[in-house]
């Protein structure tokens, strides 16, 4: 039967705000009995997902980009994986000069996205931090945008560059969802970080979720190989 396909773009435009956590998470998170949900490492040159739940692939996107034309789901189902949960896990290419060849369309993935959404409730996307056409083309179809960010200046100053972007590309604000992570409690905040209160008024826009910074936690879960909801 034809499934929802929800496709959620989690994104940064700054490195080390996570985007890999929250992506795993979020997947893991969406899996219930009779929901089927995909995620896809985007992150074409260094892309940790294999890594965070231990997956290692013969078959990645590289594959599928060549083919997005004629691109069948019994084709698709070959080359992506299965985590122990269920979860079906799409990998990035195995090198890094591998991303050239996906990047030379900037659409494939949107693309194949679109093709097999239907086959799946949720489709997670984690991706790197390069604002380019790639990821742009993948926000178009996403139903739901995760903009990541740490609470520090150099964060809120690239947040705000991508706000006003999706904002001049006609995004509504309600497609966009706003998360902090790695947020201090307040008696270990440290003097790099900003304050929620002030993100907000000078974004003018909530931070729709907060993520606390435990790397303990997080650590302990990459090792394992299983996301920290699990």
């Amino acid at each position: 039967h034809t499934r929802a396909g929800h496709v959620i773009v989690v994104y940064s435009p700054q490195g080390g705000a996570g985007t890999t956590t929250i992506a795993t998470n979020l997947a893991a998170g969406l899996m219930r009995k009779g929901i089927k949900v995909l995620i896809i490492d985007a992150d074409l040159q260094f892309g940790d997902l294999g890594v965070f739940l231990k997956i290692q692939s013969q078959s990645t996107l590289a594959e599928l980009a060549t083919k997005v034309n004629d691109l069948d789901i019994e084709f698709f189902d070959s080359v992506i994986s299965s985590h122990e949960s269920g979860l079906k896990v799409l990998l990035g290419p195995q090198r890094p000069e591998l991303a050239d060849e996906i990047e030379a369309t900037p659409d494939s993935i949107a693309r194949i996205i679109e093709r097999v959404a239907s086959d799946y409730d949720f489709i997670v996307v984690d991706t790197r931090c390069h604002l380019d056409n790639l990821l742009l083309a993948m926000t178009d179809i996403a139903s739901k945008i995760v903009l990541a960010a740490t609470p520090t200046l150099a964060g809120i100053k690239n947040t705000k560059f991508v706000l006003d972007l999706f904002d001049r590309m006609d995004y509504p604000p309600e497609k966009i969802m706003f998360v902090l992570n790695k947020v201090d409690e307040e008696r270990n905040k440290n003097r790099g970080t900003v304050a929620t209160e002030s993100i907000e008024k000078y974004l003018k826009r909530p931070v729709n979720a907060k993520i606390p910074n435990n790397e303990p936690a997080i650590l302990g879960a990459v090792n394992k190989g299983v996301p920290v909801v699990v």
